[in-house]
């Protein structure tokens, strides 16, 4: 005899690897949340990203403009900090001396750093899989994206791209889990909203704007003081260690302002540029995939992440960690998906986050006008074939990381 909802009487799902839930009333669809941490209150939250869902993705925006304006300045003010402090240096007394030193290190610190290829990445080349470069560059040149230079194997369920380097090359990341998830035109799509990223205003990896953000944290860091004077030490020292921590307090609540009021202005136009990446999935990968892929970071996604953060080390070293999950996968009743899916919808709206919520951008989809795919996913068994050769040794590298968070 199945268990009845305490709340409408009505059958609860029977599956004991899952939560218990009516899909009547909805009586424990969730886990009673943490209370989340917020950069503005909740109701002005959910307008925010509720009016921009409403609004529509236009591409200049005034956050757009305004996250430029105010990146610019954090990088005038590392000029600031070089230029006063080599005139300082030259001014030769102790106490210039002192204070240009400290300039300089500052602005060496907030220089702008382009970023690199991780030395440890799991890099396919042009040479290692052809045909996905195919397909990367026949939805690329749908995209109006750049070539693709690299792509990066990962044991992530995500997907990203972004440039590295002073000749600021074209890095898609791909999650070999969230690949092996996806089904084969709703891969389509996901590298469609991935390339759409490289020309559809997402500036937070961009030259100036990522650059500032990088900027910032190194200040904050340089701000951060650990240290303690002891009584030994005597009065002379100890009020100069309050004194620097008290300007040390200071500076770290300038930048943390001035990096709150650059992450909100700059969220909101990311934000943007994810429905516009949305917009561009529909166009190459047809309205379905791109609505079913949406639904799968809500469902699937979540479902698999969870079974390789708990179960990924009861699975022996012999035997494949990638067919494993899918086997697991294959045995997932609908109705922990309908949990999940519904359970999406309860999920506070933020306007700090860079991403909107899954069910607004499924919304969004279907709003658009219906489109079959341009690109199919004919060809999709080579891919995975040139992807199954180095997938070893992500799973090898999965495996590890796991093991070392055990230990921590």
């Amino acid at each position: 005899m199945s268990a009845l909802c305490p709340e409408c009487s009505a059958p609860l799902d029977a599956d004991p690897r899952f939560v218990a839930w009516c899909a009547s009333c909805d009586w424990n669809l969730l886990p009673p949340p943490a209370p989340p941490q917020r950069l503005i209150l909740p109701r002005l939250q959910e307008r925010l990203v509720r009016g921009l869902h409403e609004s529509g993705i236009d591409r200049f925006s005034l956050a757009r403009l305004a996250s430029y304006a105010l990146a610019l300045l954090v990088h005038l003010l590392t000029l600031g900090f070089l230029v006063t402090g080599i005139w300082l240096l030259f001014v030769f007394t102790f106490a210039s001396v002192c204070v240009g030193v400290v300039l300089v290190g500052l602005s060496w610190l907030m220089r702008p750093r382009f970023g690199r290829l991780p030395g440890d990445a799991e890099v396919l080349t042009r040479q290692d899989a052809p045909r996905l470069y195919q397909l990367l560059d026949e939805i690329g040149a749908r995209a109006g994206a750049p070539r693709t230079d690299v792509v990066v194997l990962t044991g992530d369920m995500n997907a990203g791209y972004g440039t590295y380097g002073l000749r600021r090359r074209r890095m898609l990341t791909l999650g070999y889990p969230m690949w092996l998830v996806f089904t084969p035109q709703e891969r389509i799509a996901l590298l469609g909203h991935e390339l759409a990223h490289s020309s559809n205003g997402d500036n937070r990896q961009g030259i100036v704007v990522g650059t500032a953000f990088r900027a910032l944290a190194e200040l904050r860091s340089a701000a951060r003081s650990d240290r303690e004077a002891v009584p030994e030490h005597g009065l002379l020292v100890l009020v100069g260690n309050w004194v620097s921590q008290v300007v040390l307090w200071l500076l770290r609540v300038a930048v943390g302002g001035f990096d709150t009021v650059l992450q909100l202005v700059n969220l909101r136009s990311s934000q943007r540029a994810e429905y516009r990446a949305d917009a561009m999935s529909v166009e190459i990968a047809g309205t379905v995939a791109a609505a079913s892929s949406l639904d799968a970071h809500d469902t699937r996604c979540g479902v698999a992440s969870s079974f390789l953060e708990t179960r990924t080390m009861a699975i022996p070293r012999d035997e494949s960690l990638w067919e494993a999950m899918q086997a697991y996968m294959a045995s997932i009743p609908e109705s922990e998906f309908e949990r999940r899916r519904r359970g999406a919808r309860l999920v506070s709206l933020r306007v700090d986050a860079t991403h909107p919520p899954s069910y607004l951008r499924h919304e969004y989809v279907l709003g658009l006008p219906y489109r079959e795919p341009a690109v199919t996913a004919a060809g999709m068994g080579e891919i995975d074939r040139e992807l199954e050769v180095r997938s070893g040794r992500v799973e090898r590298e999965l495996r590890d990381d796991i093991r070392a968070t055990l230990y921590q």
